[in-house]
């Protein structure tokens, strides 16, 4: 395979990496990046080609560390140089027709809170071969979710609605919300199918206010023949009294014309307590189907399918190792897989057992006993907090001892599949504690950005150790 075809590949890894994170709205995603491509790759430079200066500039000022981050998630390094290049010959007319979108973008604020209400339209679904059922990889863990997928997309909005997908970060829930769509709009590409995270619903109604278009933002959401919300937490942390109210209504507008709804959270309805009560009641009229981390087989079957995906042979000892190794997520094992067909692409060489371990080290360390990540948090917490650890697990109860306890108890909520009995058992506390613990910090953290960023701060640091 030659340079270019190497770098090619890497790209196209890349850029679906891209997709998947959503960072950028699809909008900007497609304008900058959509017919930029890797000329060519080597240890020490990177030279990436736009097609016109106007994008080389925006993608120079703005978006290099963008594009040197996921560079290195592919491969493993930043090459010492990495270069922008754009052909000489741009016209005037296709610059400027790029600078008024770039200023469209990044313009005044009222330019982008109408551009923020229009979003709906481009999160309107279309046939998309990423996700469907046939790529995904079904295990004991997934399967009640995926038959029950399965029946919805079979029979939209008539057995099964709402169908509440819950799990932690990484397993496939967004996958099967995206197969359901894929399915439905294979028969019938015509369906109105639009996909919304719970974060963006709610920011986009605050922004309907302000501009006085809540007629507008109804008939978007109100109109859909399914609609997909992912990630339904976010609504429930933030939202205010008047979005969980048009939240409820639109649900019912769907519900009572048999339009089918599909929602993802990571936790069970019964745990979103600040959410409404009558809005848990009908997440719960409708199914709830879990997915748990993957058992060893599956794992073993998710690493051999997306090997294969990516064109990668790995023989039995290092699918065996990997699968041993990589316990977290299906997120994990596939961002493992395309750091390694990435490096074998670059170099040249076969995975073997070396290669992964200096490809991938960072995921292959001895995993922790779940006690031993408990006591990580804890000490982590106590050093950012300042409050000794001792006092975290005891019986005192001033201000700065409980609010770090109850930090701890959110994060090893957060970043383990621990019950909340199992959480209460390491503080000597009941289930309704822990519940009311951890319900008092969402509650903080969407009243104070900062406090939210101190502590994803912590997780961040926890994640590295």
């Amino acid at each position: 395979m030659n340079t270019k075809e190497d770098a090619a590949a890497i790209w196209t890894m890349m850029y679906e990496a891209m997709k998947e994170e959503k960072e950028l709205p699809v909008t900007a995603l497609n304008l900058w990046f959509g017919d930029c491509r890797l000329e060519s790759l080597s240890a020490d430079v990177a030279v990436f080609a736009a097609d016109s200066k106007m994008k080389k500039n925006v993608i120079e000022t703005k978006y290099l560390d963008y594009l040197c981050r996921h560079l290195e998630a592919i491969i493993g390094f930043v090459p010492k140089d990495v270069v922008v290049t754009s052909p000489d010959d741009d016209d005037d007319d296709d610059i400027s027709s790029f600078e008024r979108r770039f200023a469209e973008e990044d313009g005044d604020r009222s330019a982008a809170e109408e551009k923020e209400v229009r979003k709906g339209s481009e999160r309107k679904l279309t046939f998309n071969s990423d996700f469907t059922f046939d790529n995904f990889v079904v295990g004991r863990s997934n399967a009640m979710a995926h038959a029950n997928a399965v029946s919805v997309a079979e029979n939209p909005g008539k057995l099964i609605n709402p169908l509440f997908i819950y799990g932690h970060s990484g397993l496939g829930k967004t996958h099967l919300m995206y197969a359901i769509a894929n399915r439905v709009l294979e028969r019938d590409g015509s369906m109105n199918v639009i996909y919304v995270k719970g974060e963006d619903f709610m920011n986009q109604f605050i922004i309907s206010i302000k501009t006085g278009k809540t007629v507008e933002f109804r008939e978007k959401f109100r109109g859909a023949d399914m609609l997909l919300i992912d990630d339904i937490q976010y609504i429930a942390s933030g939202a205010s009294e008047s979005t969980q109210t048009e939240f409820f209504h639109t649900f019912e507008a769907l519900y009572e014309d048999h339009r089918q709804i599909i929602i993802t959270s990571d936790r069970p309805p019964q745990e979103l307590t600040i959410l409404e009560e009558r809005i848990r009641n009908r997440f719960e009229s409708g199914l709830l189907a879990d997915i748990q981390p993957p058992d060893l087989e599956l794992r073993l079957a998710i690493l051999q399918n997306k090997a294969e995906h990516h064109g990668l042979a790995l023989s039995p000892e290092v699918l065996n190792f990997l699968a041993e190794k990589l316990q977290s997520n299906v997120r994990q094992i596939e961002g493992v897989i395309k750091k390694l067909a990435a490096k074998s692409l670059l170099t040249g060489q076969p995975v073997t057992l070396d290669l992964v371990k200096t490809t991938v080290p960072e995921y292959i360390r001895d995993t922790f006993s779940i006690n031993d990540y408990v006591d990580t948090i804890i000490s982590c917490v106590a050093r950012r907090t300042h409050v000794d650890p001792e006092d975290i697990l005891g019986r005192k109860r001033n201000k700065e001892i409980k609010n770090a306890r109850n930090i701890c108890m959110y994060i090893i909520r957060s970043l383990t599949q621990l019950s909340l009995p199992k959480i209460g058992s390491y503080f000597e506390r009941d289930y309704s504690t822990v519940h009311s613990n951890l319900d008092a910090v969402e509650k903080q953290m969407a009243l104070d950005p900062l406090l939210e960023s101190e502590i994803n701060d912590i997780i961040n640091d926890i994640k590295r150790t």
